[in-house]
């Protein structure tokens, strides 16, 4: 989901949510305060803070005032964001679907090798006694 407008909410609101947020800023420590286009992945936004991943030094974690993170936002007057919504695992709805595969699975196989060990009885009993 993309979306361009003013203010961060709902950046606050996917970062609350566990989502990181791919994010325009208009400047940086990076770039030494000049002013740039670019965009940066927004790791955590609260009220007080905010965590900013850049992918030109993706192993340093900036963190800075969430009035600071809101000042660099907007890019041309309008900020810009995007994050990719994924389905949450569903653990419960996973663990029926394969207790009812491992019971099915079970149910098969059990008359198979019980008519398994009666043909193999009966080949050992007509052995023994030819």
């Amino acid at each position: 989901m993309s979306w361009e407008g003013e203010g961060t909410d709902l950046v606050q609101a996917y970062s609350a949510r566990g989502y990181p947020v791919g994010v325009t800023t208009n400047t940086g420590e990076l770039y030494g305060g000049r002013s740039i286009h670019h965009m940066v992945s927004a790791a955590h936004l609260d009220d007080e803070l905010a965590c900013i991943v850049d992918n030109n030094d993706p192993k340093a974690f900036r963190w800075v005032t969430a009035a600071e993170f809101a000042r660099r936002f907007p890019d041309g007057g309008k900020g810009w964001g995007f994050v990719w919504l994924r389905r949450k695992a569903y653990t419960e709805e996973l663990l029926f679907y394969t207790s009812a595969l491992l019971l099915v699975s079970s149910a098969l196989l059990v008359p198979a090798n019980v008519f398994w060990f009666l043909g193999a009885r009966n080949l050992y009993r007509a052995s023994r006694s030819a």
